[in-house]
């Protein structure tokens, strides 16, 4: 009976690890035989302070789990990428009354390019946007919070989906 057990659990395991398509894509080649990245921080067109940061951050940590580039100072890169958050905007989605707000939806619009060594660009993205909502506490402390982590989120889904484009060769 044990015995029995043992193989069934060891199926199972065969099963759910075989049987599922998806798969990390770490470790994935950059076109055109791009190795080392230099990644300027993004500049930040919006009124949101400190945006710049949450972008930048996601986007070297993006490449860096799910390519083999490395991350270098610009005298040493292929390439450069250079961010630009061209706007954050924030818009009531729900309201419990005409004095009240239950959540909010933010919205991030950003442009990319890669640019090689002799200063073209090789590669860009213009206008590429997400949004993230989150409740409205009416707490300055809480709400500011929600704030920064709904722009952190936009931030990761955007870096993920472009470094996506960029790994499929553009």
């Amino acid at each position: 009976m044990k015995k029995i057990i043992l193989l069934f659990g060891a199926v199972c395991i065969l099963a759910f690890t075989t049987s599922c398509g998806y798969k990390f894509s770490m470790g994935g080649n950059l076109p055109l035989g791009i190795t080392k990245v230099s990644v300027g921080i993004f500049q930040n067109n919006s009124s949101e302070t400190g945006a710049e940061d949450s972008f930048t951050t996601a986007f070297i940590d993006e490449l860096v789990k799910t390519t083999n580039a490395d991350i270098v100072d610009q005298n040493d890169a292929d390439v450069s990428i250079k961010g630009y958050i061209d706007s954050i905007t924030f818009g009531t989605l729900t309201r419990a009354s005409n004095d009240s707000v239950n959540s909010i939806r933010v919205s991030a619009i950003v442009d990319l390019k890669i640019i090689d060594r002799t200063g073209k660009v090789i590669w860009s993205v213009h206008n590429f946007s997400d949004y993230e909502d989150y409740s409205f506490a009416n707490t300055n402390t809480l709400d500011q919070a929600a704030r920064r982590k709904a722009i952190e989120k936009i931030a990761e889904r955007i870096a993920e989906k472009i470094v996506g484009r960029i790994r499929d060769n553009f």
